[in-house]
């Protein structure tokens, strides 16, 4: 037993401490970082979103506090900015839940491989952090607007991202898929977030009254680490379709029956192949895509279930509107942002190899005159939980 003591001891000596430890009380937690630019100086501009634990479940009366702290410094590096928070704040920045990291509009134009190096040495910063762009805006505007029920902005914005699976109109990107979208043969995209007003309910004083929210939005284009341009809402669900991450989302199409009149198609299943091939020294590409739905809502009166040929007619307008997303997502993306954001280049280089060493120099200047063609097979499975309209057209 004496032996068995005696080893005990010995072991504890030798165990060291953690060297590097921090205690809670000593570190300011952030959740979020905004980027920007100082136009008089060049300097970057960090804002930091910092939570306020004691704050967060406050009980009892009295004034209110809000659960973060908003700290802005700057300085001509961004790791110069960030280490001016302490000649300011009374804690030490620690970056390990930072959730969002947003980038002004401005430094994305300019290029983000200089900015975003300090994260990706930083050993506590994740490389999941979402990376969003501020359109029209700066970053600053984005982290300080409080809107929704969350307590914490950074959570607000967080979940607004990560919902944006219910809807194909939106993209994002973590710092990481960023990062490797630059070294791949093609081209980065992002999550985009800009301002709002919403309207709130009248008062007496005041019968229009509206508040500032802010709202995910379309995609960031980029060209190597350089903005160059946004696709919009249904540009976005066309890049969506070619790229196979459509997961739920409504689509309208027009009634075959009744004009004005519109039909909900909720999507279930939706999936994409792009193959590459090459035609007589040309190079071309076929965007194979298969999508299945259900009906939603139906404004108008017919009766599809009884009739399969107009059913057919659903299926045949649902696939044009497919392939008219698409067509004009490239169409945009090739004249006019000139950014390979599909992923044609990375996957025509791993079919032809070979070919590809000659031309990747060169693809910037030969994507926008490739040629392509788009198959859309959509298909509608049911009707919802009624087989036809309570006002029906064979009924009347």
């Amino acid at each position: 037993m004496k032996r068995i003591l005696v080893a005990v001891i010995l072991c504890t000596l030798l165990l060291t401490g953690c060297w590097d430890r921090r205690e809670l009380n000593d570190i300011g937690i952030v959740v979020a970082m905004g980027l920007d630019k100082d136009n008089m100086t060049g300097d970057i501009i960090v804002t930091c979103q910092m939570v306020r634990p004691g704050a967060l479940k406050k009980e009892g009366g009295g004034e209110s506090t809000s659960p973060v702290e908003i700290i802005t410094t700057q300085g001509t590096t961004v790791a110069e900015a960030v280490n001016n928070i302490s000649k300011q704040f009374d804690r030490v920045a620690f970056f390990a839940h930072v959730k969002v990291l947003v980038i002004s509009e401005q430094l994305a134009k300019e290029g983000l491989l200089p900015i975003l190096d300090f994260f990706i040495r930083n050993s506590t910063m994740r490389n999941l952090v979402w990376l969003i762009i501020a359109k029209d805006g700066n970053a600053k505007e984005i982290l300080t607007i409080n809107h929704g029920i969350e307590n914490v902005q950074a959570t607000y914005l967080d979940n607004i991202i990560k919902n944006k699976g219910e809807n194909s109109e939106v993209s994002t990107a973590d710092l990481l898929t960023y990062l490797k979208g630059i070294t791949s043969e093609s081209n980065p995209i992002s999550g985009v977030m800009e301002m709002v007003e919403h309207p709130t309910m009248p008062t007496k004083e005041k019968k229009d009254v509206t508040t500032q929210g802010i709202k995910l939005s379309g995609t960031a284009v980029f060209k190597k680490d350089k903005l160059v341009g946004y696709l919009d809402n249904m540009e976005t669900r066309g890049l969506n379709w070619v790229t196979g991450k459509v997961k739920n989302t409504i689509i309208n199409i027009p009634s075959p029956n009744e004009k004005g009149k519109l039909i909900a198609i909720a999507i279930t299943k939706a999936s994409s192949k792009i193959i590459p091939e090459m035609r007589e020294g040309k190079i071309s590409f076929i965007i194979d895509v298969n999508v299945e739905g259900n009906i939603a809502e139906q404004q108008d009166s017919g009766n599809y279930f009884k009739y399969l040929d107009s059913f057919a007619t659903l299926e045949e307008i649902q696939k044009d509107m497919i392939e008219k997303d698409i067509q004009t997502t490239i169409d945009k993306v090739q004249t006019k942002l000139g950014s390979d954001i599909l992923g044609f280049g990375s996957i025509y280089s791993k079919k032809y190899p070979q070919e590809w060493k000659g031309i990747k120099d060169d693809w910037d200047t030969i994507f926008p005159t490739v040629s392509y063609e788009v198959k859309v097979d959509a298909r509608l499975r049911n009707l919802g939980l009624i087989l036809r309209p309570i006002q029906s057209d064979d009924v009347k």
